[in-house]
């Protein structure tokens, strides 16, 4: 705390203002005491020049609460549609860098709606926590962020966004393994169902299957391409009917979440369909639901915990200053099983 208070008083020096005024702003109170933007802006570009970061717990030190290496994290969670074993996975990457590192995570989840994230602004600029981790993130939601500069870090999953750090999965990737695999499986036709215009991520991996599938010469019609952004039973069920009900259908389906399977084969089944004799289906992302389905289903593996904790330890290095101006990619991998078996 005395290292903390040096360093606003350098700060204050620096730029000519009060110690009182330089800590108001440094704990988030700025709006409240109506000190303008530009001076606030001023204190914080100049806080960064003196690596000063604000001791949250400070308060509790006082009381006997906490310490001085515990990091409040708050996870920014998209309540729509994100997947609860990644929250999972998350809480084990806390707990595993709690013991690496020797300190202290308090982890808070808020949860937030897909495209709404900007109605959480002031808990992001508030200074409430160290960091932040964004999951999920819509097309307005990744706009607000590009358009607002946040004084802590700020890690994104699977989103690249200017001025931000990301852990990042190769979706492209990801269309082109399910491309080859099915021109290796001798598949002519596919389609694709579950394509969310709104999620950059969701666009790669269809431009990547429609461009390796061109390479490859398997024909992919138009009505065979079901764009759909819910991603649950009952979206599945719906998009998979509208892509029967045309008067062809494809041999091979990439599906773009796995959450959709159960409808999807819901649909095949009222069609007098199965797979994988009438279509292989593999699917993007590994829910547990898949190894009990029958079929079994084939999946493009999402390495979940690798990068939540890559996100979380991201974080953390940039809270200690090793770190900044980072993406940190992760590859997936194909599972085969008995809706498209290995070649």
């Amino acid at each position: 705390m005395k290292k903390d208070n040096s360093k606003i008083k350098q700060i204050a020096d620096s730029l000519g203002l009060s110690v009182a005024t330089v800590s108001v702003v440094l704990n988030g109170r700025g709006d409240t005491v109506r000190i303008s933007k530009k001076t606030q802006k001023k204190v914080w570009d100049e806080a960064k020049k003196f690596n000063y970061t604000p001791n949250i717990y400070a308060r509790r030190l006082r009381t006997g609460i906490g310490s001085e290496n515990t990091y409040v994290i708050a996870a920014f969670w998209n309540v729509t549609y994100y997947l609860n074993e990644m929250l999972a996975a998350l809480t084990r990457a806390v707990m595993d860098q709690e013991e690496e590192r020797g300190i202290n995570i308090e982890l808070v989840v808020v949860p937030y709606t897909g495209g709404m994230i900007s109605e959480e602004a002031d808990k992001i600029s508030a200074n409430r926590y160290s960091g932040i981790l964004v999951f999920g993130p819509s097309g307005n939601d990744t706009e607000f962020f590009k358009d607002n500069e946040f004084n802590i870090p700020v890690i994104f999953c699977n989103r690249r966004i200017d001025g931000y750090n990301s852990v990042i999965i190769d979706d492209f990737l990801a269309g082109e393994i399910c491309a080859t695999h099915f021109h290796d499986r001798g598949i002519k036709t596919a389609g694709i169902l579950g394509v969310d215009p709104d999620n950059s991520a969701a666009t790669h991996r269809c431009q990547g299957f429609l461009e390796k599938a061109k390479e490859l010469g398997i024909s992919v019609k138009k009505s065979w391409i079901v764009n759909d952004n819910s991603r649950n039973t009952s979206s599945g069920y719906t998009s998979m009917n509208r892509m029967l009900d045309s008067s062809t259908f494809p041999e091979g389906l990439f599906v773009m979440y796995d959450t959709v399977i159960v409808g999807v084969l819901r649909a095949l089944k009222e069609h007098g369909l199965k797979s994988p004799d009438d279509m292989e289906i593999v699917t993007y992302g590994d829910n547990v639901v898949l190894h009990y389905l029958s079929p079994t289903i084939t999946t493009i593996r999402v390495p979940t915990s690798q990068m939540v904790d890559a996100m979380l330890g991201l974080l953390i290095n940039v809270l200690e200053g090793k770190e900044n101006d980072t993406i940190i990619k992760e590859d997936p991998s194909m599972v085969y099983r008995e809706s498209s078996p290995a070649p």
